[in-house]
């Protein structure tokens, strides 16, 4: 306002001063008023970052789900297709069908293997139980032939035993009788000798007696005539004549000691060819007997033949046991066959699987996507045809940011608002990413370059839907998602 309009007069001052007077009063109501505001902004704005702090809501979240891409495990050609685009499918409903002429050939090659393989198996089996019984029967025949063979050698051993001592009983006692044989005709000689010796004795007692009874008797002749011519006394004749008889009784006694000792020396001389035959025939019954020492040699033989044959048979059993070699080999070849059988079996059942992977089935409950296959296209082995969207599981992927997620817990219960629905779902949390989303992108973020900008992180966080709506419910729509950490468990404030 101009200086110059500032009125002089009493009342015109009245007239200014009063509005100016009225206008403090102005002021402090309006101050009042936005303080009265800004106060209640500020409780609005603390009510709600409280909520929002045990209330973290963010729009960044989408619905996701499995989608399973649907292949084929073989390749060939699509003869039939039963699938249209965005066609919902039960589990086990036929969706594809390729030409199935080389697999269903594939199938009887595999039949007709399984059954030839089949067929060896008794065979090798019947081969086995006939090997094992031959095997067996050599065995037993082998072994009781070394028995014998065994039993053999200390028969043997006991024969040349008994061989020995009888010949040496037999030699001893030949032995004998020879000694004995000639000692009785050495006897039986010395005998006689000494019988020729009392006979040339006897003889020359008897020349003697006979030389006495002469002398006596030509003493009793002169004596008797002495007598006659009376030169001597009777009384001498009659010791002549008992001197006479005295020497001829003396001759008597002397001839027949000479005729006892001339017998005795017959009976001596009549001994010595017996005794000397007994000799010879001692002789004869010691060679006799050293005659049969060869039997002993050929017993021994007998022996050494009988530990050979010991050794034969031994070698015998060994070589039946080798039969069990080709017991083995037999129970290989049923092994070998049974592996066949089973190496056919899993053959056919590749082939009844590559049969049976002409026709593509639903895996589960869902949603046909991309279908784009035809019937007449050729197809490889594995590759993909469309994809199905399963209709059982659905679940919501949050991305908090790193500052809202301080209180979020698994099992914390949450709401989440799907956009294209208008409606909202309960749910409850199931995990927390345990890294930002950044680390998985192609190319994460590094931090210790010089030009670093702090960028807050996402942290993804799986929401489970517990009331899962129908096929509606599509894959990667948006969504608002709050989860209650006031109403869950809850995590201990960081220091």
């Amino acid at each position: 306002m101009d200086v110059e309009a500032i009125p002089t007069s009493e009342p015109a001052k009245r007239d200014v001063i009063a509005p100016l007077r009225r206008r403090p009063s102005l002021r402090a109501a309006l101050f009042i008023a936005a303080a009265a505001l800004v106060l209640i902004a500020a409780g609005f704005a603390v009510q709600h970052f409280q909520h929002e702090s045990r209330n973290p809501s963010t729009d960044d979240a989408y619905v996701a789900g499995d989608v399973t891409p649907i292949s084929v495990r073989i390749g060939g050609r699509i003869v039939a297709v039963h699938v249209a685009e965005h066609q919902a499918v039960k589990a086990g409903q036929l969706l594809v069908v390729l030409d199935d002429t080389d697999a269903a050939l594939g199938v009887r090659q595999a039949e007709a293997a399984l059954a030839v393989v089949r067929a060896r198996v008794p065979q090798a089996q019947a081969a086995l139980l006939a090997q094992q019984s031959q095997a067996a029967a050599a065995v037993a025949q082998a072994k009781a032939a070394m028995a014998a063979s065994n039993a053999r050698v200390p028969q043997a051993e006991s024969a040349v035993e008994i061989a020995d001592r009888q010949f040496a009983a037999q030699e001893l006692q030949a032995r004998a009788a020879l000694q004995s044989a000639r000692a009785r005709a050495t006897a039986t000689e010395s005998q006689a000798a000494a019988q020729f010796a009392q006979v040339d004795a006897a003889r020359a007692n008897v020349t003697a007696a006979q030389a006495t009874v002469a002398r006596a008797q030509v003493d009793f002749t002169r004596a008797q005539r002495l007598l006659a011519e009376g030169a001597v006394s009777s009384q001498q004749v009659d010791v002549a004549r008992t001197t006479l008889d005295g020497a001829r009784a003396q001759l008597s006694a002397a001839q027949s000691l000479a005729s006892a000792a001339a017998r005795q020396h017959d009976a001596a001389m009549a001994q010595i060819p017996t005794a000397r035959q007994a000799v010879q025939e001692a002789q004869a019954l010691l060679d006799g007997v050293r005659a049969t020492r060869p039997q002993i040699a050929v017993k021994r033989q007998d022996v050494t033949v009988a530990e050979a044959q010991k050794t034969e048979r031994a070698a015998g059993v060994a070589i039946a046991q080798s039969g069990f070699d080709i017991v083995r080999i037999r129970r290989a070849e049923v092994d070998g066959a049974r592996a066949a059988v089973r190496e056919a079996e899993a053959q056919l059942a590749a082939a009844r699987e590559k049969l049976q992977s002409t026709r593509v089935l639903a895996p589960a409950d869902g949603i046909a996507s991309q279908v784009r296959v035809q019937i007449g296209q050729s197809v490889e082995a594995n590759q993909p045809l469309f994809a199905l969207v399963l209709s059982r599981a659905k679940w919501v992927v949050v991305n908090y940011k790193e500052t809202q997620i301080r209180r979020i817990r698994p099992g914390q219960p949450a709401t989440v608002h799907v956009d294209a629905l208008g409606r909202s779902f309960r749910g409850r949390v199931i995990s927390v990413g345990a890294a930002a989303a950044s680390t998985f992108s192609l190319l994460p973020p590094e931090n210790a370059s010089g030009n670093f900008v702090k960028v807050v992180q996402r942290i993804p966080v799986r929401i489970a839907i517990e009331e899962v709506p129908d096929e509606t419910l599509q894959v990667r729509l948006s969504v608002i998602a709050v989860v209650h950490t006031d109403e869950g468990p809850s995590r201990t404030k960081s220091r």
